[in-house]
């Protein structure tokens, strides 16, 4: 295992042992062995892992200065030994905090029981002290606690209680506001103290490891270029060397020289793989030319082991960037996953009758879901222009019908921040063109919003000017604003990825650093070019231009974008949804009833044919990845079932996949369509009006 590997297995071995810490905070600080032995196996396995990692580190320095990434190496050995204090302390913190009848909430218990056992207090005080101690242990909040000092001190004032009960109470008291303390010093129901400082640790441990394993594969792919360039100019100068000799020398060693400018010729034309393993061994009358032979065989060995071996690098590489995929596309489903049940139920939300107040907060809701999704659209983006896997389409469109589009999206936004956002249309009227207008809206949508974000008076404009150049339309887009504008040294580093003007803007304006570089590469996948002009404090101007094929009119149809969710799908009568997360099926089931259609929940493949065997459905929704059995098999299984009732129910696959090669198998195993998560209504809707003909035909 080389170094790199060794570096990125310990990187993910160290973000899997968090679901240790996780465990512990789940179910480890209840077991009584951690306050009886001071021994718990979930807590105990982190910090143990954690001094694991450092010491396989410290182990790999050695390795660090030929790659010159010891300072990075460093960092994260440091930043790991602050880690493992916290988790020593947090294990510490909670031991003394305790639970149930240990550490200081068991003695606040044993004092309560005390005062119960003995009837030193009357019976609804002590209820009431109690209920606000488990109000405040359940739910962090601080008003219970004040809650629980006032009653207190009104017993203390008003009630005439025996000195043991006093006594009693006022260390029953006394406990329960250490309890309160610990609670806060380990931070876990107010994000804060020692378990925030784990959390951010653990984040920037892993950005550490991030940026250590791209420099460390940029490091090694240049130090293998440098050696392949070396070799091979080694080479080349060997074999002109020969030539010059071979010349010198033709009339006394020419046979000689012919015989191993013959090797050389074969091994150059065999891309340096030419091995002479039955090749009889050549000896020259010159001691000299033996030598040379013998030289250039050594060279050959050398050169061809060296290349085996960038071969083999090259293989790794291959192997590391389908890892890279399968954790994007499972990333992908695990966080879509989620997304879908907390966009659905946001959009069910609308249907229902709300305040205005419920309105703006569903209205704050779903601006924050979405985003998230474009956050996780953005990423998948930008490892699909990485690996050149992202295909741009060309669709005939109108272009005045995607500058009104964008009108709509952001002259609300705009208004929000008193700024005026103009349109300037020049050049060729009704613009019909080939091309991907997701790709230009978004990249659209991203300068238009920077320039929204980073400008706080004046105005927006977006420009668009076309010409029709042999049947070819050139249209220049630009972006101008008013806002903070941009130095020269922050120009020459925005379109790489992750980057910012600086690190105040991403404080004040948020953002991931990633829009632009991603509108870049869709520009230059398109044939274009962005080019920038601003200056500090006086705004800036974004530029792009774009040749696109003139296209035929279009047939235009009218359309409404209003979701009708209330209306029925005829034909359509019972379906089966095959879902694993009970939070997907609320959604799509919740949905489905809203269009009058009855569902069946199955939550794997095992159920789903069980389900099928006893009736026949319109159609069934299936998941991809379940535990037991996944959909692809459940699939292939009805497809398989030539007398089954389900044979020819169409099975449309529901799947939080972004990746196109994970859209293409479901259809050649036998599935009929797909729908992605989050479920768009409106998609919904459209697949069940298509298949509800053929549930009718049928």
């Amino acid at each position: 295992m080389n170094f790199t590997q060794k570096i990125s297995q310990t990187s993910n071995a160290f973000s899997q042992n968090f679901t240790n810490f996780q465990s512990f905070l789940i179910s480890g600080y209840k077991q009584p062995e951690l306050y009886t032995s001071g021994n718990q196996i979930f807590i105990d396995t982190y910090i143990d892992n954690l001094e694991k990692f450092n010491s396989e580190l410290n182990n790999l320095k050695h390795h660090s200065n030929a790659l010159k990434i010891e300072n990075e190496l460093e960092q994260i050995v440091k930043a790991q030994s602050h880690h493992l204090t916290l988790a020593k302390q947090f294990k510490s913190e909670v031991k003394i905090r305790g639970f149930r009848d240990f550490g200081i909430e068991g003695e606040m218990r044993r004092l309560a029981h005390e005062l119960e056992k003995k009837n030193l207090l009357d019976r609804d005080l002590l209820l009431q002290l109690r209920r606000h101690e488990k109000d405040y242990l359940m739910r962090g909040d601080e008003d219970y606690l004040a809650e629980f000092d006032y009653l207190i001190d009104s017993i203390n004032k008003y009630y005439n209680i025996s000195n043991d009960a006093r006594s009693l109470l006022n260390k029953y008291s006394y406990n329960f506001k250490q309890l309160a303390l610990k609670n806060k010093t380990i931070g876990v129901s107010y994000n804060e103290g020692i378990f925030a400082k784990i959390n951010q640790q653990k984040t920037y441990i892993e950005e550490l490891y991030e940026t250590l394993n791209h420099k460390s594969n940029a490091e090694l792919t240049s130090f293998n270029r440098a050696l392949t360039r070396s070799f091979i100019i080694e080479t080349i100068i060997l074999a002109l060397l020969l030539i010059v000799i071979s010349y010198y020398f033709v009339r006394i060693i020419s046979k000689d020289v012919d015989h191993l400018k013959l090797r050389i010729e074969k091994f150059v034309k065999s891309n340096f793989k030419h091995i002479e393993n039955n090749t009889p061994t050549y000896s020259s009358k010159i001691k000299e030319v033996n030598e040379l032979n013998d030289s250039y065989s050594l060279l050959k060995e050398k050169l061809a082991k060296t290349i085996k071996d960038l071969e083999n690098s090259i293989d790794e590489a291959n192997k590391n960037a389908e890892y890279k995929s399968r954790f994007l596309a499972n990333m992908s489903h695990e966080m879509r996953t989620p997304l879908n049940g907390l966009i659905g139920m946001l959009q069910m939300l609308h249907f229902d009758s709300l305040s205005k107040s419920q309105e703006e907060h569903l209205e704050i809701a779903q601006y924050s879901a979405n985003h998230l999704l474009r956050l996780i659209n953005m990423i998948l983006d930008h490892s699909k222009l990485e690996a050149e896997k992202l295909s741009i389409e060309k669709l005939p469109f109108y272009l005045d019908d995607e500058i009104n589009k964008l009108v709509k999206i952001f002259k609300f936004q705009a208004l929000e921040k008193n700024l005026e956002f103009k349109t300037i249309i020049k050049g060729e009227q009704n613009v019909c063109a080939l091309g991907d207008t997701l790709r230009i809206q978004q990249i659209l949508i991203n300068l238009i919003s920077n320039a929204l974000k980073f400008t706080e008076k004046g105005s927006v404009t977006l420009s668009v000017d076309s010409k029709l150049i042999n049947n070819e339309y050139l249209i220049a887009f630009e972006v101008i604003d008013t806002g903070i504008g941009l130095d020269e040294n922050q120009i020459h580093r925005l379109f790489e990825a992750f980057e910012q003007g600086d690190l105040s803007t991403t404080r004040k304006h948020g953002g991931t650093g990633l829009g632009l570089t991603i509108a870049n590469k869709l520009i230059e996948l398109m044939g274009g070019e962005m080019s920038i002009k601003s200056k500090a404090n006086t705004g800036t101007c974004f530029c792009f231009t774009l040749r696109l094929p003139k296209s035929e009119p279009l047939d235009i149809t009218t359309s409404t974008d209003k979701i009708s969710i209330n209306s029925k799908i005829e034909g359509i009568k019972e379906v089966l949804i095959v879902e694993d997360n009970k939070i997907n099926q609320k959604v799509l089931s919740k949905i489905l009833m809203r269009m009058g259609i009855m569902s069946d929940i199955a939550s794997n493949g095992i159920e789903a044919l069980h389900c099928c065997e006893q009736k026949t459905y319109d159609i069934i929704f299936m998941d991809l990845n379940m535990p037991i059995m996944d959909g692809i098999e459940a699939a292939q299984r009805l497809k398989e079932d030539f007398s089954g009732k389900n044979y020819h129910t169409p099975i449309i696959a529901v799947t939080a996949s972004a990746f196109e090669k994970d859209k293409k198998r479901v259809l050649e195993i036998g599935m009929n369509d797909f729908i992605a998560k989050p479920v768009d209504f409106n998609n919904l809707q459209d697949l069940l009006t298509r298949y509800a003909k053929t549930v009718n035909f049928d």
